[in-house]
């Protein structure tokens, strides 16, 4: 069976070849092309097979195509509904549920921890002059100096800037008379261990037979620079590393820091993140509800798969985000949540397959008709019901 524009078409495989299927319909299909991809399935002891293949040639006879031999079958695949290709009268959009912002700050691709979270809106937060005047007021009880530096402003230049956009993690030296010190108590995944220091040593181009070497000329020029102990810890806001707080210790005999120390910086850091965000730091860069038009592929009453180009948007489209798909038909918009479950990619394109988490009854039973040709409760529909 083929499900296209709620039409259903039964097709009988004619003859079959090492590589090639000769389908006959019980009726023309139009719109059939060349390197078109179509989902077929067939019930075999009442278990719903399904498969997909590419059509390879048409018949001037349009009732009759060759396809290829699919290279694997689907037995009751997980889905609540059969899906279909997507009418051509439905048009799909998207948008994301949180605001997502587009800032021009260096961005951490993998970021561990919590940290890079949007700030909790709801926690009080004091305006900016006040957040640094406290921060800085607490620094000087424990560092000999210390300088708040924005991206926005400047782009990383030094060893350690790089560091801390690179992994928006804190670089931290607790002693420079050490070793690259390694922490196994880090709870909150903040600091840049040994093996991120030694990957940014590889992407710089540093050999790894010299990583020992390199690492320890690292700490001899902060030695030489005076510098006892020393940390950089960066502004992370929605995975952007907007800037950094790099603080020290010069003084002979004063206490150097400690990871309890750094955790209470980074704490003071989240508060200045949110006191920005509040002020509307972010604010021309934040992007939300607005429904982009995307390129569906196809649909089911639970679910659909669609297309979009590799810009930097996409990178927010990650396994498990929630999104807004709008359905747009002559007769109804049906607005409705879902998750993506699924993403893979081909050439410059990334498809996702999402999942929808709640449509009303009403807007359920439309749209059942309306990409089956057939009500919900139609006797006949078997083959999309269940695990298919």
């Amino acid at each position: 069976m083929y499900l296209l524009n709620r039409t259903e078409y039964i097709l009988h495989i004619e003859k079959l070849t090492n590589d090639e299927l000769y389908f006959k319909a019980n009726r023309p299909i139009a719109g059939l092309a060349v390197k078109e991809k179509i989902n077929l399935m067939f019930d075999y002891r009442n278990i719903v097979i399904s498969f997909t293949v590419e059509i390879k040639n048409i018949d001037l006879n349009p009732e009759h195509f060759i396809g290829n031999i699919p290279e694997v079958l689907y037995k009751n695949l997980e889905r609540s509904y059969s899906r279909v290709t997507v009418p051509a009268d439905i048009q799909v959009e998207f948008a994301f549920v949180e605001d997502r912002y587009f800032l021009p700050f260096p961005e951490v691709a993998h970021l561990e921890s919590e940290e890079g979270d949007d700030p909790a809106p709801n926690q009080d937060t004091k305006p900016v002059n006040e957040s640094m005047a406290q921060m800085g007021s607490w620094i000087k009880g424990y560092a000999d100096g210390y300088k708040l530096v924005f991206f926005k402003d400047a782009k990383p230049q030094t060893q350690e800037e790089q560091l801390v956009a690179e992994t928006g993690k804190v670089l931290f030296i607790p002693s420079t008379q050490d070793q690259y010190p390694q922490f196994e108590k880090d709870p909150k995944k903040i600091l840049i261990t040994k093996e991120l220091f030694k990957a940014h040593m590889e992407r710089i181009g540093v050999n790894a037979a010299q990583f020992d070497k390199t690492t320890a000329q690292f700490i001899k020029n902060k030695q030489n620079n005076g510098m006892l102990s020393d940390a950089w810890v960066p502004l992370v806001f929605c995975r952007y590393v907007i800037g950094y707080i790099h603080i020290w210790i010069q003084t002979e005999g004063r206490p150097l820091f400690d990871y309890t120390m750094i955790e209470t910086l980074y704490q003071f850091m989240k508060s200045l993140i949110r006191a920005l965000k509040k002020s509307g730091y972010f604010e021309a860069c934040r992007l939300k509800d607005k429904f982009m038009k995307v390129n569906a592929l196809d649909i089911s009453a639970s679910g659909l798969c669609f297309a979009f180009p590799r810009v930097p948007i996409s990178a927010f489209l990650q396994q498990n985000t929630k999104i807004s798909i709008k359905l747009i038909t002559a007769k109804r918009t049906i607005n409705i949540g879902a998750k993506i479950v699924r993403q893979y990619n081909e050439k410059r394109l990334d498809f996702f397959g999402c999942r929808f988490l709640d449509i009303t009854p009403e807007d359920m039973r439309f749209l059942f008709e309306y990409i089956y040709g057939k009500p919900i409760m139609d006797a006949e529909a078997s083959l999309l019901f269940g695990q298919v």
